[in-house]
């Protein structure tokens, strides 16, 4: 037991403490949070519990945070001890994004970069503290991508059985655990094409999975009301409400005359695609403009002060990320994932809807972290000079 802490002293010792601070602040302000989403899922919690497992559409989706809610609540019926039990598989998710940096690049002050930035981006912890998907679906990203990591780095199939039954949780966290079903399948699928001889066999079981999938899209998309969010021209989910605020003009993209709406009988993901693509000026403007904000993080209510150090924190995260996964130090089993993984959520905003407070931004971040952090690392080296920062040796695998 000495040795694993003496071996992780700079999780215990530094990020460890930091983590108490930060939750011990955020929960002294925020206590218990609140919204109108809250209701429905301790509402379907509830209902399961006097009912048991049973479908309900559109909610279905989420009901992976219905059941931890009823989990948390068979210690102690309170939305505190729920909250408790948030920021327990937060701290678990710290753990995953340290041993992921300094598994991923043999070297544990990458992993300390990487937990640093998990605990400097604030409003990661900040939802720890509100009734909602956003912090279970932070945290089980994060331990997905963790474990693929050391499955990835070890070669121990345990690693990936405990992967495989969180990635479970997290697909049905919320609707863009589909970014993470995504990026899964496409592993499975390169492994298949790898391994198997005969390239007929290969085509077939790849054409059906991507039919399964697509199937299982649209049935997601029934219950979301896209095509009126693409009339309204809405940047930021139901800006329309506020059109009499000053920021509004410009979360709104004024829709054409002539906009094109498919047939209502048509399919889901149908509908979808031909209103993109029937309307190609309009949507091009949209996408960008949401693209534009959900990446970098700000808005035109927020404070001057909120929005520079949001650019400040995430412009340099990203210049390393990118520089990172163009370079050759990553196994490609980790680009393809964190590619794939990254690219179906940020499509899944700029197509659907940016959040108020971006909280689909905040799922999808802790792994950027990790893959920026060797780079970050490096950067900080640089600056301070060799006596206490070294380059990491990216692992050859």
């Amino acid at each position: 037991m000495n040795k694993y802490f003496k071996e992780n002293t700079l999780f215990f010792g530094l990020l460890t403490p930091i983590f108490l601070l930060v939750n011990g602040v955020l929960g002294f302000y925020l206590g218990v949070s609140l919204d109108d989403d809250s209701q429905r899922y301790l509402g379907y919690a509830e209902e399961m519990r006097e009912r048991g497992l049973f479908f309900k559409p559109h909610d279905f989706w989420y009901i992976g945070y219905p059941l931890f809610i009823l989990l948390m609540q068979t210690a102690h019926s309170s939305l505190e001890m729920v909250v408790v039990g948030q920021v327990m598989v937060s701290y678990v998710a710290l753990w995953g994004i340290y041993k992921a940096g300094k598994t991923l690049f043999s070297d544990n002050k990458a992993g300390l970069v990487a937990g640093f930035l998990f605990l400097g981006f604030v409003m990661i912890t900040y939802w720890n503290f509100w009734i909602l998907c956003e912090s279970m679906l932070i945290s089980l990203n994060s331990l997905v991508f963790s474990l693929l990591v050391l499955w990835q780095v070890k070669k121990d199939k345990r690693y990936l059985v405990f992967g495989l039954l969180i990635f479970a949780l997290a697909f049905f966290t919320k609707p863009t655990g589909v970014a993470l079903l995504a990026a899964v399948l496409v592993l499975i699928f390169r492994k298949l094409w790898m391994f198997l001889p005969n390239a007929a066999i290969k085509t077939s079981l790849t054409l059906f999975g991507l039919l399964a999938f697509f199937f299982l899209l649209n049935q997601m998309l029934t219950t979301f009301g896209y095509v009126d969010d693409y009339q309204r021209g809405e940047i930021v989910y139901n800006i329309h409400k506020l059109t009499h605020e000053p920021y509004a003009k410009y979360l709104i993209v004024t829709s054409p005359e002539d906009l094109y709406i498919p047939p209502s009988h048509f399919p889901a993901l149908a509908q979808f695609i031909l209103v993109i693509f029937g309307n190609p000026l309009y949507s091009f403007q949209l996408i960008f403009t949401k693209l534009f904000f959900y990446l970098l993080y700000i808005r035109p209510y927020f404070s001057f002060y909120h929005n520079g150090l949001a650019l400040l924190f995430l412009v340099p995260v990203y210049l390393g990320f990118i520089k990172e996964m163009k370079g050759k130090g990553l196994p490609d089993l980790i680009k393809l994932f964190v590619g794939v993984f990254i690219g179906v959520n940020v499509l899944s905003s700029v197509l659907l809807t940016v959040d108020w407070n971006s909280r689909f931004l905040v799922s999808v971040l802790p792994v950027v972290f990790v893959i920026a952090s060797a780079q970050l690392l490096n950067f900080l080296m640089k600056i301070q000079g060799s006596c206490f920062f070294q380059r990491p040796k990216l692992n050859p695998y």
